[in-house]
């Protein structure tokens, strides 16, 4: 599995770092950083990267600690990247990421929570307290010209206060200043929504148009 944040020297010392450090787990009252995942990446990225996807926590539950960085990268890559996918959200993750690669946009996907929290309100808010510290060096060091938040969660830890499906805003995330589109998570749950919404289409239209200019 070829990916970019593993061949490019900058995204790759900073994922090592979280990886190996996890210096902003140490106060969190959780300290689950055995359990730490950076994310992963277009198998291409060249800094500006074109698009940071955020979703909220990782997603597979039955996930086991491992230390090497290149284990976690891969097994975050091969579970949204399954053929045939086994779950509505991971056909939609999958859909989004190839179309992104067809478009020869580089993309460096993550979650705002970056550890396996229980999943009730005042967890999350705690997690995402120490977590976003990492987002923020993660944006730092990629400066994405476009953030994709998935679902609520991401747009309150980003603060963005309007979050419409396929809508935008600028954002500013430490020094960084980007464009911000906001999406459902493409869940089970959200399946009758997310179909009446358009799906991707309006989403990647934004993406697509993004310049690291804008």
């Amino acid at each position: 599995m070829s990916c970019g944040i593993l061949q490019n020297d900058k995204t790759r010392s900073l994922f090592e770092q979280i990886n190996d450090d996890h210096c902003h787990c140490d106060p969190c009252p959780f300290k689950l950083n055995s359990n730490l995942l950076p994310g992963f990446s277009s198998q291409k990225i060249e800094i500006p990267v074109d698009v940071l996807i955020v979703a909220e926590v990782p997603a597979k539950r039955d996930y086991e600690p491992q230390k090497e960085l290149i284990s976690k990268v891969t097994m975050m890559n091969d579970y949204y990247r399954e053929d045939p996918p086994k779950s509505f959200h991971q056909q939609q993750i999958k859909d989004l990421l190839d179309s992104l690669d067809e478009r020869g946009k580089s993309w460096v996907f993550t979650d705002i929570i970056k550890c396996f929290v229980s999943q009730d309100s005042e967890n999350k808010r705690k997690a995402i307290q120490h977590c976003f510290k990492y987002l923020e060096e993660q944006i730092e060091v990629i400066q994405p010209s476009g953030i994709l938040g998935l679902g609520g969660t991401v747009a309150r830890g980003l603060k963005v206060k309007e979050s419409v499906h396929g809508g935008d805003c600028r954002i500013e995330i430490g020094n960084h200043k980007c464009i911000y589109v906001h999406s459902l998570f493409p869940s089970g749950r959200t399946a009758d929504k997310w179909v009446k919404s358009g799906g991707w289409g309006q989403v990647l239209k934004i993406l697509c148009d993004i310049s690291p200019s804008s």
